[in-house]
């Protein structure tokens, strides 16, 4: 898996499988440890609105307060064509944000417009720290 140049994706919340806030959490670790935003989708293979599997976009081209990549391309690596324009549900898209920015930027408004109009998304997320870290939790912030 290489996480700077490739898109990935992840199953979650099953058996045996990484949670929803565990990817988001390693995603934030990621975040700070190379010092760029990471992206990703929140996907459903399901009828249900849950989420089914998590993208993890390729970093390489993204910078501190821009995320370039969410992951879209990963989906082909589990789903066919098919299943990608017929069953597959875009449940919202995340990202990451620098340590204490807790504020959707003009770019993330747009981005959530174009998602909401296209595929009925619902959950759009920015994944920081708080500026008081030392309590060690992650602050998921919904816009």
């Amino acid at each position: 898996m290489n996480l700077k140049k490739d898109d990935n994706i992840l199953a979650v919340d099953g058996k045996n499988q990484p949670t929803k806030q565990g990817v988001e959490k390693f995603a934030l670790q990621l975040s700070e440890y190379v010092g760029k935003e990471i992206g990703g989708l929140y996907v459903s293979n399901d009828a249900l609105k849950k989420v089914t599997h998590m993208t993890i976009g390729g970093y390489e081209e993204n910078k501190i307060d821009e995320t370039n990549n969410k992951g879209v391309s990963a989906l082909r690596k589990v789903f066919t064509i098919t299943e990608i324009t017929e069953k597959i549900k875009f449940r919202g898209h995340y990202h990451t944000h620098p340590r204490g920015s807790t504020n959707a930027s003009e770019a993330d408004i747009k981005m959530k417009g174009s998602y909401i109009d296209n595929y009925s998304s619902k959950l759009f997320n920015i994944i920081t720290y708080p500026m008081d870290y030392n309590n060690g939790y992650t602050q998921i912030i919904s816009y």
